[in-house]
């Protein structure tokens, strides 16, 4: 059951993936955001698609992330004998996605009738944001810690496990 205790790894891959692709994102605000509400919006839609794309494509075709490679663990289907493919790699992240759309059109909503989208708005699309990922990791922690093979939602969701490849290759 050590190939299951991936807590950890999880968490450091995702700070290394964090800092990846997020100085990449960051990069590109700078080079190209503006006050104009449609480019923040192009932008954060262009952050959406790019997040969705590396994970999809990352675990799908690998089914790892390069931060999930440099830890040592892997994204496989439930059997554990192969990755989980594009649709599955999507359904993993889809609520994210999902909800980071929404997040989108509320902007859109709450900036209706502006040319630009100015500080209180951007921080209170931020702020709505920022609690509904911290409910989802909640619920996320939760479930990865109340069953045997530590899945969470999104495991639940795309069928999948992540697994220790240290530890399961010792099992070999």
């Amino acid at each position: 059951m050590l190939q299951y205790q991936t807590f950890w790894k999880r968490f450091f891959a995702g700070i290394i993936d964090g800092l990846f692709l997020g100085s990449i994102l960051i990069l590109a605000e700078h080079l190209f955001v503006t006050g104009d509400k449609w480019i923040f919006i192009g932008y954060e839609f262009f952050c959406i698609i790019c997040w969705l794309c590396y994970n999809v494509v990352s675990h799908g075709k690998y089914g790892q992330t390069p931060g999930k490679k440099i830890v040592g663990i892997k994204v496989l289907d439930i059997s554990e004998k192969a990755v989980i493919g594009y649709k599955r790699a999507f359904l993993r992240d889809s609520i994210w996605f999902f909800v980071s759309i929404a997040g989108l059109a509320y902007l859109i909503y709450i900036s209706k009738g502006a040319t630009f989208v100015d500080e209180q708005m951007a921080e209170t699309y931020n702020n709505i944001l920022a609690v509904i990922s911290m409910v989802w990791f909640i619920v996320e922690l939760v479930t990865m810690f109340s069953n045997n093979k530590r899945r969470a939602v999104h495991d639940f969701i795309a069928n999948s496990v992540v697994i220790d490849l240290k530890e399961s290759n010792k099992g070999s």
